[in-house]
């Protein structure tokens, strides 16, 4: 059984607090861990991947279980379109007063995010939202800025038609690295990196498996090995909340 404490169980569920993961975790009906006769804030990895997708799947429901819909709502809020502007003869333009007022009065980016629900994040992950609301000069990727700002074991972004309405088109790097190979049996080393077939118990003890790998990882100190394994326990998750 891999175990990981509330802090890292906060990234999974995509919350900011491991006050509030311990809370989620206890609505769900899922107990912390008990050792040695005292409870500690710890929990059985596959319990906190499977509330996670849970709570994902009931948020999509809230949302016609179309995420690309949603995602434009979002990039609508976060980023909302200028006003109309109406070609004039001679060249010269012209742009209804009130609405460019209105467009001046609304909030934009990181101080919209404010406004959203929080369906939003746990559908596309806290860093997604973050990489969506920020202020980016034109050509920086925001799914390399989305990876910055997802947190160990959480939602991370992927190609999926509703994460890029909200991020637009990746990088050459992170195309590369979010594309999943095909499973590989004739070359066991591939598994180091990329995601293999998931076992017979599901995409929920992959996921969980490989939290666990990069928990060992980290303990020794094998970075390269760690972002590996929590790269493949995030592309299980996508597998198990079905956006793929």
């Amino acid at each position: 059984m891999g175990l990981i404490d509330s802090t890292d169980a906060a990234g999974i569920l995509g919350v900011q607090t491991a006050i509030r993961a311990c809370k989620i975790m206890r609505d769900a009906g899922v107990p912390a861990v008990t050792a040695g006769g005292r409870t500690r804030n710890t929990f059985d990895a596959r319990d906190v991947v499977k509330v996670a997708i849970d709570r994902r799947l009931d948020a999509l429901a809230r949302h016609r279980n179309d995420s690309a819909a949603y995602a434009r709502e979002i990039r609508a809020q976060l980023r909302p379109p200028a006003p109309p502007v109406t070609k004039l003869d001679g060249g010269r333009s012209w742009t209804n007063p009130d609405d460019a007022a209105a467009s001046l009065k609304q909030d934009r980016g990181e101080k919209a995010m404010v406004y959203l629900s929080p369906d939003a994040a746990m559908i596309f992950g806290p860093g997604v939202i973050k990489a969506a609301a920020a202020d980016l000069k034109p050509g920086v990727c925001r799914f390399c800025v989305a990876h910055v700002e997802t947190a160990w074991g959480g939602i991370g972004p992927d190609l999926s038609p509703a994460v890029r309405e909200l991020l637009g088109d990746p990088c050459l790097r992170c195309a590369v690295d979010l594309t999943p190979a095909k499973p590989v049996t004739a070359r066991p080393h591939t598994a180091r990196t990329r995601p293999v077939a998931a076992p017979a118990a599901g995409s929920i003890t992959a996921a969980a498996q490989w939290l666990e790998k990069a928990a060992d990882a980290d303990r020794r100190g094998d970075t390269a090995a760690a972002r590996a394994a929590r790269h493949n326990a995030q592309t299980w998750m996508t597998y198990g909340r079905g956006q793929r």
